[in-house]
């Protein structure tokens, strides 16, 4: 039986290559209904390969080369990033990108937006509050791209919140899973799972350009109040607070649920939670969210 899972173990990697490598063709050649079905396959292979190599750690001695495991993991990763294009293909090549609640501007509409900001717009069949104020500062940028560098929509759009949203998505969870503490395998998962899930391609082909930005920054978040926690100073404060702020600009929910998921988070890995020395650590995040609602008033004092 232990031949049996050295044999499969030695085999895994080259299991999982293949896997992504079909798996990214069938992707990029919108063969959405097979892929489900592999993807459903490889997900079940990738499980058990995962488990047998905790059982090996346990009770199997192999000695594998550094150098190949390196290798291997390259071609890992290369395939993990051919699979994010597949799936994102709309948006890496030329092409409109704009679908369902996605803004829409013309080259006129972009210039409009330097006269300064209205009480009300006619885009709507009501009018709506001025674009300014809706995920800014990220539509200022997007509108000045426009207005300032004749940039179509189509490009402006990607450059603000496709690109970051994708890229956002790989790293985060990236840096997530190192900074746990977790092996390259399960990171190679990770990110493949978390930059490729339904819920991304769902927001991305609806149109929620900031609920897209905001799921790839949500690990970071996790990970810089995690590191607040751990270290309470200045730099890390700031670096916390700019992290914070880009997800609140992108969408208040993640964030105010990314804070519920770390207090809860810290509460049931430490048992001693309410204890004086950890309420004194926690004081810093009241400074915080103080901090993040004042630089957030521009929707109360615009």
């Amino acid at each position: 039986m232990n031949q049996i899972f050295a044999f499969l173990i030695k085999l895994g990697p080259v299991i999982i290559i293949f896997n992504l490598v079909f798996l990214s063709l069938l992707l990029f050649f919108n063969r959405f209904g097979f892929a489900k079905g592999f993807g459903d396959l490889f997900l079940v292979s990738a499980v058990v390969l995962i488990a047998l190599q905790l059982m090996k750690n346990k009770q199997l001695t192999l000695k594998v080369s550094n150098k190949k495991l390196s290798k291997e993991l390259f071609f890992e990763w290369m395939f993990v990033a051919l699979s994010i294009f597949a799936v994102f293909k709309a948006i890496f090549l030329t092409g409109p990108t704009v679908w369902g609640d996605a803004p829409y501007y013309y080259l006129e509409r972009f210039k409009e937006f330097t006269l300064g900001p209205l009480v009300w717009e006619s885009r709507g069949s009501l009018g709506i509050v001025n674009d300014l104020y809706f995920l800014y500062p990220f539509m200022f940028i997007y509108n000045s791209l426009g207005a300032l560098f004749n940039f179509s929509n189509d490009l402006a759009i990607r450059l603000v919140f496709y690109f970051p949203a994708i890229f956002f998505s790989f790293l985060s969870s990236l840096l997530f899973t190192r900074y746990l503490g977790f092996s390259s395998l399960v990171s190679l998962f990770t990110v493949l799972l978390y930059s490729t899930s339904t819920y991304i391609i769902l927001l991305i082909d609806g149109g929620q350009v900031g609920v897209a930005l905001a799921y790839g920054t949500f690990p970071l978040t996790l990970i810089s109040l995690h590191k607040l926690f751990d270290k309470n100073s200045f730099n890390q404060f700031l670096i916390t607070l700019a992290v914070l702020m880009l997800l609140i600009i992108a969408d208040v929910r993640f964030a105010i649920i990314a804070a519920l998921s770390f207090f809860i988070w810290k509460a049931l890995e430490n048992k001693d939670f309410f204890t004086i020395d950890i309420l004194k650590k926690l004081r810093i995040f009241g400074v915080l969210f103080f901090s993040a609602i004042l630089l957030s008033s521009y929707w109360l004092i615009p």
